[in-house]
């Protein structure tokens, strides 16, 4: 399409212009969703998925680290219930360790 002065343009020119613009972006819009299918029907409906996905990804693994109560786990992701736990259980300790100081009339600082 070729250079085309907008500020030159009256109302009418401008609102048709609009309409050629949109109706041409409908026909590339229509090539591209026809070029999609064909490509779909060549690849037989899979995805392709470009990157680097890990090999082992959705793999069991055997345990790589093991905690001091025996729990293991492989090292790969965060376990959000086992940190959650742990820190439950630090915070737990701290407030036990508090509550018995302040009970033998230690004064805490």
């Amino acid at each position: 399409m070729p250079k085309v002065n907008l500020s030159g343009m009256t109302i009418e020119a401008l609102m048709d212009l609009r309409k050629r613009v949109h109706e041409s972006l409908l026909e590339h819009r229509t090539e591209l969703q026809k070029q999609l299918e064909r490509m779909d029907a060549l690849v037989g409906g899979r995805r392709i998925v470009r990157g680097r996905a890990s090999v082992l990804k959705g793999r069991k693994v055997p345990p790589k680290y093991r905690g001091p109560s025996g729990e293991t786990w492989a090292g790969r992701g965060k376990n959000v219930g086992r940190s959650a736990d742990l820190r439950y259980n630090a915070w737990s300790a701290s407030t036990q360790y508090l509550s018995c100081l302040l009970s033998a009339g230690e004064s805490v600082s």
